[in-house]
């Protein structure tokens, strides 16, 4: 259950420790960089006008035979919150008509619903997973505008040039930001993640070693279960007639 915190640019990072997380499909068009696929319900962070009808009906006519249980407004509504810029992608993709949508829909829709289960069973985890899928979402957008006024300043002249060169230093510090926000988010979820297991195993081990303290009793009951008789090396043979206690 490795997932979100790993996200885009954590890669493999965080794979040893596991929790609900899961990876999330980024935009589309940087498909072959990572996964990260968001969450089902949705997070409280700022307000967001909910997916129009028409955007969830078409999403609905690319998943239905896949995911008919699905519900595809919460879904969307759950990107355009925690993840706007892969929420653009789906938009981007289904306004263009480039290629099929439906595999990236669905890549979206299971992480949907794997996040889904995990506010169901720990809504305290499910937000923190949200907040750094926030965080990444914010990352991957500063990273296309760094690139873009990149290009912009190397194109331009003058105050043009400066002032893209300007705009450029401000959108790196806050990419660096971002990035160390995002990073220690998902050190600290995979801390408690691994404190959860740590307490997990140690009760395990308890009952173990407790099986083992009342094994002969354990294979008594057992016995006795089974066959009626108590468990002894060498039992008396039962006289004709008589009738077992």
């Amino acid at each position: 259950m490795i997932g979100l915190a790993c996200a885009i640019w954590l890669g493999d990072a965080c794979a040893p420790v596991a929790s609900a997380q899961t990876d999330t499909p980024p935009p589309a068009a940087a498909s072959a960089q990572t996964e990260t696929p968001p969450p089902a319900a949705a997070s409280a962070q700022t307000e967001t006008p909910p997916p129009a009808a028409a955007l969830v009906q078409t999403v609905r006519q690319h998943l239905d035979a896949t995911h008919p249980g699905v519900d595809m407004a919460a879904m969307l509504d759950y990107f355009s919150r925690n993840s706007p810029d892969i929420f653009a992608e789906v938009r981007r993709l289904l306004d263009s008509g480039e290629g099929d949508p439906a595999p990236y829909l669905r890549r979206l829709a299971d992480h949907f619903l794997r996040m889904d289960r995990v506010n169901r069973r720990n809504p305290t985890e499910f937000s923190r997973l949200a907040a750094i899928e926030q965080l990444e979402s914010r990352a991957r957008m500063l990273g296309r505008r760094v690139q873009e006024l990149a290009a912009a300043a190397a194109a331009a002249k003058g105050a043009e040039a400066s002032e893209a060169r300007r705009a450029m230093a401000e959108a790196r510090q806050e990419l660096k930001s971002v990035l160390e926000r995002a990073f220690d988010a998902s050190q600290q979820n995979q801390r408690l993640e691994l404190n959860r297991l740590e307490a997990e195993l140690q009760a395990m081990r308890r009952l173990l070693e407790e099986r083992e303290a009342k094994r002969d009793l354990i294979l008594q009951q057992r016995f006795i279960q089974l066959s009626g008789q108590e468990m002894t090396d060498d039992p008396a043979p039962m006289a004709k007639g008589s009738k077992a206690p």
